[in-house]
């Protein structure tokens, strides 16, 4: 059976499972599982390309029910339209009673030569709000 959500929405859920699947100590198929899905759902479903080169990694050490927290790196360019290295931010997903959440991106780098936090704000939001259709992990689909 399908199920459609806010993909923020699934994260959490999934992030949820996977914890209570730990905090059982299992070691189960189930952990597996949940831990699949959630790579699964971030590298085909949040930015990947046009500067987000690694794609976006959902640190699942440091997340939880009311907690995402997600990891990318940001290929810079400078005024020739050449690669200048990488700056590297964290991006923390938060409730928020009034706008479903909040987020808060951060420039993990000591150099601030580029600080792209906008755009990579605006790119995680747009991802995050998107339609996600999550099938069964039963097998019934």
């Amino acid at each position: 059976m399908a199920y459609t959500q806010k993909l923020y929405s699934a994260l959490a859920s999934a992030v949820g499972a996977l914890a209570t699947c730990r905090a059982k100590d299992s070691t189960s198929e189930w952990e597996s599982r949940w831990a699949d899905r959630i790579e699964y759902m971030c590298k085909e479903h949040l930015p990947h390309g046009s500067g987000v080169d690694a794609g976006v990694v959902l640190d699942l050490d440091k997340s939880r029910l009311d907690r995402l927290v997600f990891t990318l790196g940001f290929h810079n360019m400078d005024s020739n339209g050449m690669y200048d290295g990488w700056s590297h931010y964290t991006a923390i997903l938060t409730p928020c009673l009034q706008f479903d959440y909040k987020l808060r991106v951060t420039m993990s780098d000591k150099s601030r030569k580029y600080a792209d936090i906008d755009y990579i704000r605006d790119l995680l939001d747009h991802s995050l709000n998107r339609a996600y259709t999550q099938e069964s992990l039963y097998g019934d689909n």
